[in-house]
């Protein structure tokens, strides 16, 4: 219930926007140590794997529209993420960023 009072005092209105990263960081730094793991079962924009960047804990983020994924991904590097390190898992088999940019962009020409 307190969590409630503090969006409702953040963002008094009925409709509340994409998280903001600082917002994200108060909800789950007084519980979680550096290094520790925040999960994400609904990614969206991806605001909580930003937050977890800037404050050093690791994000395991779910998000199953693909058009959502893409939104995170390319938010993370444009971040300063290394697109080196980044992929997506889909049914077990790993797919690397680089190839997915030259997928999107392939459907797109």
């Amino acid at each position: 219930m307190e969590f409630l009072s503090r969006v409702r005092m953040v963002f008094p209105s009925k409709m509340i926007p994409s998280r903001a990263r600082s917002f994200i960081s108060s909800c789950y730094l007084p519980c979680t140590q550096a290094n520790g793991i925040v999960i994400d079962t609904f990614g969206g924009s991806g605001s909580t794997l930003m937050a977890c960047e800037l404050s050093n804990r690791i994000c395991c983020m779910m998000e199953l529209d693909e058009k959502y994924a893409s939104v995170i991904l390319r938010r993370y590097v444009e971040d300063g993420g290394n697109p080196e390190d980044v992929y997506v898992e889909r049914n077990g088999e790993k797919f690397m960023y680089s190839d997915l940019v030259k997928q999107v962009e392939g459907e797109n020409e």
